[in-house]
């Protein structure tokens, strides 16, 4: 089969032949109909300081890869032992595999599990034809849900996982930097429950339109203003209840730190370029929060999952390109470039 390799520890990825994946007892064979190019792995298509030896993603020692976490598609085959669903079902693939055995995983937590595995980095994911999951991390399709819609559930469960560590009530003012697909989803669901989105963060246009569309108060372009200087204008004065930092840009969380009201929240998710320095006396003396999220809990996929029939469609969602499995190389080309669209391959 065809399949997008992740080969060497340097920048690059390769389109290929492999094996077909065997089928073990407990598994399924995932016939990939869809699969999002997420951020993490326009990251180790660069190949990034955090993947290098000894850093805290290394993957020098898993590769080589096939990439690919956020996919949906139909079950192939059933190895020994799999009950529940039937070749040809539609599902969507949760791909965080923890221990089942320690604290983190009895509480629906396998995000922390210390022995968890990841489909797509510790084991081979959704950049190809077919794919050996677990039978226990596919779920159904909800009725009238696209495959392509669906394969985008894991950045709309890591939006659903911040705003619940981030403790987001109805009435809640919060601000979003960053508009990829974690950023729009954050802003989807805080709407959907009851919050105001006072502001949006980002350098795309086409993404910043997205959030302007789905009723963001104030849309802050990075690349043509001075985004900490202008929030402070709007909300020195006028402070939120939380920040939702998506971007990456420690500055980011500088700015943040001077918009909070006392006992504020900042929910630290994008992976960060660079180490972050600050003064924290004031924050200390506010009370403020500093939290941070790891992809989500098992409650929040599941409360994804109810709930992306409600935004399939919605205007303001996020651009999304589909685009062959066999054009995969030239898709994260033109996203470690920066293009403002989510681009989903399709084997």
């Amino acid at each position: 089969m065809k399949a997008l390799v992740k080969e060497r520890p340097e920048p690059g990825i390769v389109y290929r032949d492999v094996p077909e994946p065997p089928l073990k007892p407990g598994q399924v064979i995932v016939h990939v109909r869809a699969c999002g190019i997420s951020g993490s792995e326009v990251s180790r298509y660069r190949w990034t300081n955090a993947y290098h030896a000894g850093r805290a993603k290394d993957m020098t020692q898993l590769l080589p890869r096939i990439m690919g976490h956020e996919f949906s598609g139909t079950i192939a085959a059933l190895g020994p032992g799999v009950s529940g669903v039937s070749e040809g079902d539609p599902v969507v693939v949760q791909s965080v595999i923890g221990c089942g055995r320690c604290d983190s995983c009895d509480a629906g937590l396998p995000n922390h599990c210390g022995r968890r595995v990841t489909i797509g980095v510790h084991a081979d994911g959704g950049f190809a034809e077919y794919c050996a999951v677990p039978a226990a991390n596919v779920y159904p399709v909800p009725p009238g849900v696209s495959l392509e819609n669906v394969a985008l559930l894991q950045p709309f469960a890591i939006a659903a996982y911040a705003l619940e560590v981030g403790s987001v009530r109805p009435g809640d003012r919060i601000g979003v930097w960053g508009v990829g697909a974690i950023g729009v989803s954050i802003i989807q669901q805080a709407l959907i429950g009851g919050a105001t989105v006072e502001f949006a963060v980002g350098r795309d246009p086409a993404r910043l339109g997205a959030a302007r569309s789905l009723g963001v108060q104030h849309i802050i372009s990075a690349s043509t203003m001075d985004a900490p200087l202008r929030l402070l204008e709007l909300f020195g004065k006028q402070k939120l209840d939380a920040i939702f930092e998506v971007s990456g840009h420690t500055p980011a969380i500088n700015s943040a730190l001077t918009l909070l009201k006392k006992r504020g929240r900042v929910v630290l998710i994008g992976n960060l370029r660079e180490p972050f320095h600050a003064d924290l006396l004031q924050a200390i003396m506010d009370q403020i929060n500093i939290l941070s999220v790891r992809t989500y809990s098992l409650s929040a996929w599941r409360r994804a999952l109810a709930l992306i029939p409600r935004v399939q469609g919605q205007r303001g969602a996020m651009p999304v390109e589909r685009v062959p499995l066999a054009q995969g190389v030239r898709a994260f080309e033109r996203a470690a470039a920066g293009e403002g669209v989510k681009f989903v391959l399709e084997p």
